[in-house]
Parts: structure tokens; sequence; C-alpha cells
């Protein structure tokens, strides 16, 4: 059975199915790619065998599956959720592990996808599972998909760095994440830039209406790089996309306090770190 979750057609449908979840929830699009990532990688320097890891690496794919079910209206509520809210989105590893446990060559990722967020200290859901009681894969992709949703934006928070949600990890091991895994993972983050990470880094071009970031690079040169460091645009500075010209071409922005319209073949020269 494991060795089928690694064959190509399995993966093909794997991703259909994140697809679908992608489609109705577009604000944390190439969430569960991420967190699959993340969690292969943490399973790999476990030393876990290769057909584990690769039921670890589909089974985060799909852990957020669930949310197929969850009202429009609170799934994709931009706000902080309300207790009654939160209750709702807390069914969600019990209706994924519904879905995935309908499909025979699932049902060994369905408990994984169930479990993903227990916490170590037994304060987590649907279970209240504590420790090794826990499956080992759900407590691997517990820790993965808490280290994405920390370095990725919200409307009603800015993202962490990855230092910044490292440290959260450390401090959270032990109690929320597997101390053993929490390891694993601070160690790997020694030489390893996650996806959200890199992906919170990118041109102004490249940026929505009502983006913001500061800026962490300017590559251009000649007379824009002087223009812009007339108006004081240096690593650090504040920036924000106010809106697109009809045909998406020059775009509006703010910096620090003066608004300005750039051209796109401009604006892909500067580099924001988003938040």
């Amino acid at each position: 059975m494991e060795a089928l979750l690694q064959s190509t057609g399995v993966h093909e449908f794997v991703e259909a199915f994140t697809a679908a979840l992608d489609a109705k929830n577009t604000y944390t699009k190439g969430h569960s790619d991420r967190v699959a990532e993340i969690a292969a990688a943490i399973a790999k320097a476990l030393g876990l065998s290769k057909a584990t890891q690769d039921s670890i690496h589909v089974a985060a794919h799909l852990h957020d599956i669930g949310k197929i079910g969850i009202p429009d209206h609170i799934l994709l509520k931009p706000d902080r959720l309300s207790s009654e809210e939160f209750e709702v989105i807390k069914s969600h590893p019990q209706m994924g592990f519904e879905i995935l446990n309908k499909v025979t060559l699932l049902r060994p990722i369905a408990k994984i996808v169930r479990h993903h967020h227990e916490r170590w200290d037994g304060g987590g859901y649907p279970a209240g599972l504590a420790g090794k009681t826990i499956p080992l894969g759900a407590r691997i992709i517990a820790l993965a998909d808490a280290f994405d949703a920390m370095t990725s934006a919200r409307s009603y928070r800015a993202r962490m760095s990855q230092e910044e949600a490292v440290k959260e990890v450390l401090r959270c091991r032990g109690t929320q994440f597997d101390p053993d895994i929490a390891n694993a993972f601070v160690a790997l983050c020694q030489n390893t830039k996650w996806p959200a990470e890199l992906a919170a880094v990118k041109p102004l071009s490249e940026m929505r209406p009502g983006e913001k970031g500061r800026v962490t690079q300017l590559t251009g040169k000649g007379p824009l790089l002087q223009r812009m460091l007339d108006l004081g645009v240096i690593t650090g500075t504040k920036v924000e996309v106010r809106k697109y010209a009809p045909l998406g071409d020059p775009m509006e922005v703010k910096i620090q306090e003066f608004n300005l319209s750039l051209r796109k073949n401009e604006a892909k020269f500067i580099e924001v770190a988003v938040e």
C-alpha cells in the first residue's frame, strides 16, 4: 500500500485535490505545497524510510482537504474568527479523515490528516491525543503547518521572519511540538530558506493592490536608481501598492508619504519583503 503512494498517478490525484482547495481559498494558495515540502524534509532528516517519507508527503498535501466542507463566510473571513467560528474550523481534520477514508488507497494517511492539529501536551484537537500516541506523520505535519502559517502574512497580522518563527518553534518544543521533531527541524533551518520566506520577497511590479512591505534591495541603475534615492527609497523604506491603471500599467504606489506612478519595467528593479 505504501508503495502505491509513491506512484505518479497518486501524486497527480493529490495535486488535483489540493488544486480544488486552492480554487476555493486562494488566500492560502500554495500553503499545502509548502507544508508538504517542509514535512518531507523533516521526515528525511529523521531517517525515516522512503515509503514513510512519501506517505507523510502525500498526507501533508492533503492535510487541509477537510476545509472544502467549511462554509465560505468562515473559511474566507479576512478578520480573526470568533470562538464559534473557530469551533467550525476545528472540524476540518475530522472532515478530511472522512473524505480520505472513503478511498482505499488513501486510508493509511487518513489518520495522519485527522490528527495534524493534536499537540504534544495533549491540548490539541480533535481527540486530545498526547506524546507518541499521536501518529508520527501528524506530529511532523503539525510543526510544518504551524511554521508555514507563522511565516505567511494574514490580513489581521504581519508574517514572522524565518528566524522569529524558529524561535517560536523552540519556545513550543515539548508543549505544542514533539521535541525530537522540533530539534530536527531547527537543525534543518540552519542551512535552509523555506518557500514562504523566499516567496515573501518579490519585485514591486509583482505586488497586488493593497499589499505592503519594506524595500530589501534596489537593483536599478542610472537615472532610475537616482530617482529612487532622491525620493528616499533605501533598504527598509515602507512601500504600498495603491492601484493599477485600467490597463495595468503604470501602477500607483505609496512610498513613505509620497504617491508615485511607476511603470512596471521600473518597479521590477525594487525588491520588497511583503508584510
